[in-house]
């Protein structure tokens, strides 16, 4: 079902991208942004709806929905990460309870060398 429906997002991405390519140019670039071009369409479109508009909102919006569906598959899907690992089932949950020692004495260890004295200076 993923490769099916990623491969249907790749082919209305294609032709989305082919579609918005098919459009004829406005004119006029950025002049006609700021009242300096004579065109009498306003700043979001002309005024007549053709055809190969309405097959550019059909194919924006089938983009939107495969994008929203393969969101909500990827999100949903149970898979294990490899950045966070599960934790181990053979560790016990409680320690067991450690019987009491008495104790230890710590072993004798031989006491440090004094450091040796520094010879006497004469004058």
């Amino acid at each position: 079902m993923f490769i099916f429906l990623v491969s249907i997002h790749i082919l209305v991405c294609i032709w989305l991208i082919v579609i918005v390519l098919l459009q004829a140019g406005k004119g006029g670039g950025l002049s006609g942004l700021f009242g300096g071009g004579s065109s009498p369409e306003t700043l979001f479109g002309g005024g007549g709806d053709n055809t190969l508009k309405k097959i550019t909102t059909v194919s924006a919006v089938l983009f939107l929905f495969t994008s929203t569906l393969l969101y909500i598959f990827v999100t949903r899907q149970d898979s294990t990460s490899v950045v966070k690992p599960t934790a181990a089932t053979s560790a016990p949950a409680v320690p067991a309870a450690t019987p009491a020692t008495t104790p230890v004495a710590p072993a004798a260890s031989t006491p440090a060398p004094a450091p040796a004295a520094a010879p006497a200076q004469s004058k």
